[in-house]
C-alpha cells in the first residue's frame, strides 16, 4: 500500500514539474514578444522623428535619440535629390532596422523597409 502511495505521489509530482516548466516556457515566449514589439515601436517613434526633421531641414545628417530604456541611431544620406535615412533602434539588446527613402520635391516616402 505505501509503494502504491509512493509512486502515485512521484506521477502527480512529474505531472506538476511538466505544468510548472511549461508555464515558465509560455511566459518567456510571451515576455519576447512583449519586447519584440516594444523594440519595434521605438523604431517607428524614431523613424517618425527623423522624418519630421528631414522634413523641417534637408541638411538634417542624423542623431543619436534616447527614448526610455532604448536608443535610436540615425543616419541620412542624399543622393540625386532623394535622401535615405537608416534607423537603427536598441532597447533590451533587441535591435531593429529601418531604412527609408524620401524625396523632398514633393515630399515623398518613396520606400520603407523593415
Amino acid at each position: 500500500m505505501i509503494l502504491m502511495v509512493i509512486i502515485f505521489a512521484a506521477i502527480i509530482s512529474v505531472v506538476l514539474i511538466k505544468t510548472a516548466l511549461s508555464s515558465v516556457t509560455q511566459v518567456e515566449t510571451i515576455n519576447l514578444s512583449l519586447q519584440k514589439t516594444e523594440s519595434q515601436l521605438l523604431n517607428n517613434t524614431c523613424t517618425q522623428e527623423a522624418l519630421i526633421q528631414l522634413n523641417r531641414d534637408n541638411t538634417y545628417i542624423g542623431e543619436e535619440l534616447l527614448i526610455g530604456e532604448g536608443s535610436c541611431n540615425i543616419t541620412t544620406s542624399e543622393v540625386e535629390g532623394n535622401y535615405t535615412l537608416e534607423i537603427t533602434s536598441n532597447i533590451n539588446n533587441l535591435y531593429t532596422t529601418t531604412s527609408v527613402l524620401v524625396s523632398l520635391d514633393p515630399y515623398t516616402i518613396l520606400s520603407w523597409d523593415n
